[in-house]
């Protein structure tokens, strides 16, 4: 059975991840698009920007789980959970509701996704070093 990772790596799983995500989301929505906005922005822009957020979230969710597991996964969630609705309250945006609802729920999608791709492979590489050790005892 494995240990609960440390209150620090998992700190500090968050915020590689979160940062990875972060800078990612960056690239793909100001600077490859110059910003993206629901009444602003073509439907190409949306559907590349939208695609790049999503990787950037994958990503974010793989190095956070790569470093701490699953935790840091659910942080970054409850993170993008209280961003989305600061944004939403706070009015700083003009977009439909909807609009940023499936934008918070895209990352969050990722995050999990991503978490889940590193999880199952670091379980397929653990079973496969296991059957090759005892295959070659």
């Amino acid at each position: 059975m494995k240990l609960p990772e440390s209150p620090l790596r998992i700190l500090g799983g968050i915020v590689a991840g979160h940062a990875a995500m972060v800078i990612g989301i960056t690239l793909a929505q100001e600077v490859a698009f110059g910003g993206v906005s629901y009444t602003d922005s073509s439907l190409p822009v949306l559907a590349g920007a939208g695609a790049g957020t999503i990787a950037s979230a994958l990503l974010g969710g793989w190095i956070a789980s790569r470093i701490a597991g699953l935790p840091a996964n659910v942080v970054q969630v409850i993170l993008v959970a209280l961003e989305t609705s600061w944004l939403i309250q706070s009015d700083k945006f003009h977009d439909p509701l909807w609009f940023d609802l499936l934008a918070g729920l895209s990352l969050v999608v990722g995050i999990l996704l991503g978490g889940w791709i590193q999880r199952t492979r670091a379980q397929s590489i653990q079973r496969s070093s296991m059957v090759s050790s005892s295959t070659s005892t």
